[in-house]
């Protein structure tokens, strides 16, 4: 399983970077992890503002143990 890390200044695009990459890949199950469980309910109601639903991949915070299963 690959890891891309997305990092630069604050206001640089990688908010929306993140969110066009993940959706992208929806269909592949990807896993996002992020550094708290804010971050997991801000992240879940970015992604979800147009679609009203999120199938297929897990938002989890950093050092949560997490289990990949393969399609």
């Amino acid at each position: 399983m690959p890891l891309h890390l997305i990092h630069g200044p604050p206001n640089s695009g990688r908010t929306d970077k993140v969110q066009q990459a993940y959706l992208e890949v929806l269909p592949r199950r990807p896993v996002l992890v992020v550094p708290s469980v804010a971050d997991i309910f801000d992240w879940e109601r970015r992604l979800t503002r147009e679609t009203s639903s999120l199938v297929g991949g897990q938002i989890v915070r950093l050092g949560t143990p997490v289990t990949i299963n393969p399609p």
